[in-house]
């Protein structure tokens, strides 16, 4: 699932030896309209550079997936793409088929939201971080947003934060900050939240916690 690296031309090297890499017609439609997303034969590079190739998968709308694989299989790369924040790049191209809901997943549309291995907060108040993304913030009072981001902060199993609206991120712990930024988006209700590496540089018990945070944000949708 997490593709294959080395890629050349047509072809492929591996272990010295070269390879043909047989493409796969690009579909129209999806096969199964029910599936959230989507992929066939979904292939990424960075110049001559193939980090993807050939990927075939769909997930449903409920549930949690989880991508396994080595360091440098391509895992961050296929969420960034996902989230459309690889086509920046100059170099950027891609191949295959990707649906999402149903429809061809395009730059521009709605797509999968990511939370980055370096997620970066804003460098402002818990508070502000925490009503960011929500689509009612500009209906809210600034009373009712504080009310709001306790109450998110209290659900999300950050309590010691809730007496600390207005002190600055950058006071947070990592972990304390790693959770803030998945709560940031997860608050925002998209239909697909991808986490990269959400328990890397955390200690066992704050990686439960963590873990245990995503299963219960999970379980609400």
């Amino acid at each position: 699932m997490d593709g294959a690296a080395g890629k050349k031309g047509d072809g492929a090297i591996k272990g010295g030896e070269r390879r043909r890499t047989v493409r796969l017609p690009t579909l129209s439609k999806p096969v199964d309209p029910d599936a959230l997303l989507e992929l066939h034969g979904f292939g990424v590079a960075f110049g001559k550079k193939v980090i993807l190739c050939e990927i075939s998968f769909s997930m449903q709308e409920t549930g949690s997936t989880v991508l396994l694989g080595p360091s440098g299989t391509g895992k961050s790369t296929l969420l960034r793409t996902l989230a459309g924040l690889s086509s920046a790049t100059p170099s950027f191209r891609q191949w295959g088929a990707a649906f999402y809901r149903g429809e061809p997943l395009h730059d521009g549309e709605e797509r999968p939201e990511l939370v980055a291995q370096s997620a970066q907060l804003m460098m402002s108040s818990v508070v502000e971080n925490v009503v960011f993304n929500l689509p009612e913030r500009k209906q809210l009072t600034r009373l009712d947003q504080r009310d709001l981001a306790a109450r998110l902060l209290e659900r999300a199993g950050l309590r010691e934060l809730c007496g600390k609206l207005d002190d600055s991120v950058v006071s947070l712990s990592l972990a304390q900050q790693r959770h803030l930024a998945i709560l940031r988006q997860a608050a925002a209700g998209p239909r697909l939240l991808c986490v990269d590496e959400p328990t890397t540089g955390l200690g066992a018990e704050e990686s439960m916690r963590l873990l245990e945070y995503i299963h219960e944000e999970d379980t609400r949708r």
